[in-house]
């Protein structure tokens, strides 16, 4: 076993975390993309572009927030608060990769999101398996 039963714990709840706070983060918006592409008005990439600013504002205040109340966040997932650190910045580039994503498929790019996302897919397993491991504890940090 790479994980032990704590460490496996551990890695499920913060991908629990990593994947609420992308949708908290996320407002939905991947699928109006998508959909507004194909509305044809001319003005898609000011769509784009308005939704992209609006992530970011919608991220940054999520992240006052945290830094606000991250002793009471901490508690009630109950793991260490790094990985809540490590989770607010994989789930605000989750966001971003996603907005792209939805370009791709809305434009119907399919090859080059076929292999961004294998790449993407290929680069998480094959630092994972390092990290975890070369790690003597805390292998969960491999799943990050």
């Amino acid at each position: 076993r790479i994980l032990s039963p704590v460490d496996f714990g551990v890695m499920s709840v913060f991908v629990s975390f990593v994947t609420m706070f992308s949708v908290i983060l996320g407002l939905g918006i991947r699928g109006a993309i998508v959909r507004y592409y194909y509305e044809d008005k001319g003005d898609f990439y000011d769509f784009f572009n308005t939704n992209i600013t609006l992530s970011i504002i919608v991220g940054f205040t999520l992240i006052v927030f945290f830094f606000f109340f991250k002793e009471q966040i901490q508690s009630f997932f109950e793991i260490p608060i790094e990985l809540l650190y490590y989770g607010i910045v994989i789930s605000f580039f989750t966001v971003f990769i996603q907005l792209y994503q939805a370009y791709l498929q809305a434009s119907k790019q399919s090859k080059i999101l076929s292999f961004q996302k294998i790449l993407q897919v290929s680069i998480g397993v094959g630092f994972s398996l390092v990290i975890m491991c070369f790690l003597t504890s805390e292998k969960y940090y491999g799943r990050l």
